[in-house]
Parts: structure tokens; C-alpha cells; sequence
């Protein structure tokens, strides 16, 4: 039986092989393209860093070779540098000296030297770049990191330019930038080593600070994580001052020493002891006592912000680089028997009302024995304060009462504006003096006033002016040691 053949005929759907081939090829062509990133050698194939950066492709590496390169980077793609025995780049004129604009840069084994105030060794704004096994020093600010996100910063070494930390920038400046790591760097003589601003969500471990005037700052930055780091001759740091009226929450603080002390942050806790601390700071805090620490050589030995009813008692605190005690919109707490000398500030007050400060010996200060700054109804007693550069300051600051102090060799006493207050008790006071007894509102003695007693009680017979609308209508001949109390 025969049957009729049939002939195949194309589609005109179906593609011919030819074409298929072609497309094919084409793709493979473009994916080989696309990886074949190329290593730049400097000063091998180009004699400086720049024209690398210019001549390089994204993805492409440059590996730069032992040398110094007088230049100021800017890197504007995603590229990888890589110093092969630490090739020192040493910025030149006003600049930074290496800018960062593009993403998943690696910067990497370098170092970064010479720029001046107002610039950083490395300003970058980015996404996942990384700036590891770096040694930045002789400039005035090491890392600016603005509006970034996801990047890596570990195992740099970042210097200030003067072994005095005053004459310093920020050694790391995380500003408006979250999930940045820092991690496993060492920070030395910088004013601040790592200043968080408004930076939220970042992590900040296993670092080194020593010798700063501030080892970290919190510049209201919230949910980040500061864990493991080793803090010398510094401490971590809650910014105040004018104009701040909040701070970050939910920082988790923990397994961090300050001179081999643990540093103690606690947030949102009540009806604790705190002792054997190298350092102290309470957010939101009620009712814990601070006893028994002595802090040296931190930021600010104990420092409250937002906290009511705690009690500060029976601490030495000496030589820290910020102040003692510090107090910001903290109300209802007690400061008394603590050793407060050496330190830039002793006492510090702000936007902190109906405070009692008692008993303490506030001295040898380099600035400030007791500072109030917008503060009112705090009552201050029988402290002694003695060889500050000023005794007491008062801005701002009414309605207090501040009797029965000592106030010794202070190079000004007391320093005042717009603070009308109280020096002397409102009410009458029993006393013993020169073996007998006496009773009346008592003052101050103040160590610069040449003054009688001609009934010798022990007041003197004229007021104590300090400025207008603030006296000591009852000063006292004496210094407390004189006078016995029932």
C-alpha cells in the first residue's frame, strides 16, 4: 500500500539554528566580559594612584606597592585598592585625603597621613564598602562616615595628630548612617574616637581606646551595640549641652571596661547598687545607689541623664577628663560624702531641679568645683570647695540654696548670671563656737573676706556680697571645723 510522503516545512515561529548560535555566543561573550576584572599595578602600570583610579573599571583591583604617594584620592567606583607593604598616602593642601562616593569599595592596607582641620583621612558616603588593616594618623579627623550604610571598618590603628587629645578631631564620626560595623580597631589621643550621630543600629565591639579625651560619644543614636570594648585613660560619654534634650534608647552596653573596671550602663532600671565601677551611667533610672567606686581617668566618672531618686554617695572620683558627677534633667537625687578632685569639672548640674548636694569635698578642679546650669531648687551644704579655678558657677540658675560651704583659695569663688539665689540658711541654726552656743541663719565661709566679729558667735558682723541680688547675709568667720553641730 502506498502511502503519500510529506515534506517538513520551517516555521516561521521557530528560530533557524544559525541565529540561536549567535545569541548564544553573544551572551557567553558579554558574561566573560563581565568578569574579567583586571589588576592594576601602581606604581607597575601606572606611577601613581589617581591615574590607576581613572584608567581602573568597576570591579577592577589596584594593588598599590610600598611608597609614599603624595596625593588626595577620590575614589567614585566600585573598586577594590589594596596596599602591598603599608604605602603611605600623605594628603596634600586642604582636603580629604581619601573621598569614597560609590559602593562596595574595599580600601584596604594603607596608610593615611596629613590632612588638616576641617578634613578626614577618609570621608566616604556609601553602601557596603569596607576600610580594614588601615593605620591613619597625623590627621585631624580619621573616618567621616555620613549617610551610609552596611560598611565594615577593622583592624585600623586611628592616631590623632597631637598627644594631646584637645588639639584633635573625631577619630571615627558615624553621622545619620546605620548597620555600620566597627570592630577589632585601636584608638589613641583622639578627642573623640568614635562620635555617633543620630546613627541608629550599628555596631561597635572588641575596640581599644586609650589615652582620649572621650573614648565614645553618644550623640542621640539608638538600638546600637556596643559590646567588648577596652577603655584607657577614657570612657564612653552621653553628649549634653545646650540645645539637647534627649538622648538614644535602647543602646545595648555591655562587657566593656574602663580601666579594667567594668563600665556600668544601666537603662531603664530600678532599685539597684552599683560598686566597683570604672565608670557609671544611668538613663531613666530610679532609685539606684552609686557606692562605695572610685573612678579615675574616665570620660565622666557617674553620669545620670532623665533619672530621679538615686543616691550618689561615698565615691572617690578623680582625674576624669569631663567631669566627676554629672547631672542632665535629673531631679530628686542625692549627692553626699563623695571625694570629688582633679577632674575638669566637679559637679555638674543641667536642666536638674530640687537636687541635695551635701557633704562632699569638691577641690582641686581644673575648671569648675559646682556648675548649675538651668537648674533651680537644688539645695547645696557643707561641702568643701576649695583651690578651683572657680568655686561655683551659676547660669541661669535661681532659687537655690547654697549654705554652710566652704569656699577656699578658688580663684574666683563664685561666678554668677542671671541666677539670684539663696546663701544662707532661711531658717535659724544651733551651733557650738569657742565653747558656746549660739543659734542663727548661717552663711558660708568664704576665704577672700576680710571681715569682724565683733560678738564672736562666729557670723560675721556685714554681708558677703558675690553680685547684685546675690549675698550671704550671714557669712562665717570660720571654716566649718569650727563650729560643732547637735
Amino acid at each position: 500500500m502506498n502511502y503519500p510522503r510529506c515534506r517538513a516545512t520551517p516555521s516561521r515561529e521557530t528560530p533557524s539554528l544559525a541565529i540561536l548560535v549567535a545569541v548564544l555566543a553573544m551572551a557567553l561573550f558579554l558574561l566573560v566580559a563581565a568578569g574579567a576584572a583586571k589588576t592594576i599595578s601602581v606604581p607597575g602600570d601606572y606611577p601613581s594612584i589617581n591615574p590607576a583610579i581613572r584608567a581602573a573599571s568597576p570591579g577592577d583591583t589596584i594593588v598599590v606597592h610600598k611608597g609614599v604617594y603624595p596625593e588626595n584620592l577620590v575614589i567614585g567606583k566600585s573598586l577594590t585598592l589594596v596596599g602591598d607593604g603599608l604605602p603611605a598616602l600623605k594628603a596634600k593642601d586642604d582636603g580629604n585625603g581619601v573621598t569614597i562616593s560609590a559602593d562596595n569599595v574595599v580600601f584596604r592596607g594603607f596608610q593615611v597621613t596629613n590632612t588638616r582641620k576641617g578634613f578626614a583621612a577618609i570621608a566616604m558616603a556609601s553602601t557596603g564598602s569596607v576600610i580594614r588593616d588601615n593605620i591613619i594618623s597625623d590627621s585631624f579627623t580619621g573616618l567621616n562616615i555620613t549617610r551610609s550604610r552596611d560598611i565594615l571598618v577593622k583592624n585600623n590603628i586611628i592616631e590623632g595628630i597631637h598627644q594631646d587629645p584637645h588639639y584633635n578631631g573625631d577619630g571615627i564620626l558615624l553621622n545619620e548612617s546605620t548597620g555600620v560595623r566597627i570592630v577589632r580597631n585601636a584608638f589613641a589621643n583622639n578627642w573623640i574616637s568614635i562620635h555617633l550621630n543620630a546613627a541608629d543600629a550599628n555596631e561597635v565591639s572588641g575596640n581599644t581606646f586609650y589615652g582620649d579625651n572621650v573614648g565614645m560619644l553618644f550623640g542621640t543614636s539608638s538600638e546600637n551595640t556596643v559590646s567588648g570594648n577596652t577603655f584607657m585613660n577614657c570612657g564612653l560619654n552621653i553628649e549634653t549641652g545646650p540645645g539637647i534634650s534627649s538622648y538614644g534608647r535602647n543602646n545595648q552596653v555591655t562587657g566593656n571596661t574602663v580601666n579594667g573596671k567594668p563600665l556600668v550602663y544601666l537603662e531603664n532600671r530600678n532599685d539597684m547598687t552599683v560598686t566597683g565601677a570604672g565608670q557609671v551611667i544611668l538613663l531613666n533610672c530610679q532609685r539606684i545607689l552609686v557606692t562605695g567606686n572610685s573612678i579615675s581617668r574616665a570620660t565622666v566618672g557617674i553620669q545620670l541623664w532623665d533619672s530621679d531618686q538615686n543616691t550618689i554617695q561615698g565615691n572617690r572620683l578623680v582625674n576624669n577628663n569631663r567631669g566627676g558627677i554629672s547631672l542632665t534633667h535629673s531631679s530628686g537625687n542625692e549627692l553626699s560624702d563623695n571625694v570629688v578632685v582633679l577632674n575638669d569639672d566637679g559637679i555638674h548640674l543641667a536642666y536638674s531641679d530640687g537636687n541635695t548636694i551635701t557633704r562632699n569635698n569638691v577641690s582641686y578642679q581644673n575648671l569648675i568645683g559646682i556648675s548649675l546650669l538651668h537648674s533651680t531648687g537644688n539645695a547645696i551644704s557643707l561641702n568643701l570647695i576649695r583651690e578651683n579655678k572657680r568655686g561655683t558657677t551659676m547660669r541661669l540658675a535661681p532659687d537655690n540654696v547654697l549654705s554652710l560651704n566652704d569656699y577656699i583659695d578658688n580663684n574666683e569663688q563664685v561666678t554668677s548670671y542671671q541666677s539670684p539665689n539663696s546663701w544662707n540658711t532661711m531658717d535659724p541654726v544651733p551651733y557650738s563656737y569657742n565653747g558656746k552656743r549660739y543659734s542663727s541663719p548661717m552663711g558660708n565661709y568664704w576665704s577672700d573676706y576680710v571681715t569682724t566679729d565683733t560678738n564672736n558667735d562666729g557670723i560675721a558682723d556685714s554681708p558677703y556680697v558675690i553680685k547684685e541680688n546675690n549675698e550671704d547675709f550671714y557669712p562665717r568667720a570660720q571654716p566649718l571645723t569650727s563650729y560643732t553641730f547637735p
